[in-house]
């Protein structure tokens, strides 16, 4: 993608990870503050600066959907929610 780096701006290592899995929230995009906070081991590298003159926030450089194994319309998705937004 347009935002892809090796490193944020914390100096953690860039990687993949999942957001929402099978419908269902799984992870966080998290800083080396946040991370602790949560009990989680470590940053996921979502640390990113403006430029050097600014603090970084916690923000994804790039985000990438990938298709579910069925072939649903907008429909069949919509109908299968049981409790959501």
């Amino acid at each position: 993608g347009l935002a892809t780096v090796g490193f944020d701006d914390e100096g953690v290592r860039a990687q993949s990870w999942d957001l929402v899995r099978d419908g269902l929230f799984v992870g966080y995009q998290l800083d080396r503050v946040f991370a602790p906070r949560l009990g989680v081991a470590r940053a996921n590298g979502c640390s990113y600066a403006d430029s050097a003159h600014h603090v970084p926030i916690q923000r994804m450089a790039n985000v990438s959907l990938q298709p579910g194994p069925e072939d649903l319309s907008t429909a069949d998705l919509i109908a299968r929610v049981s409790d959501g937004l």
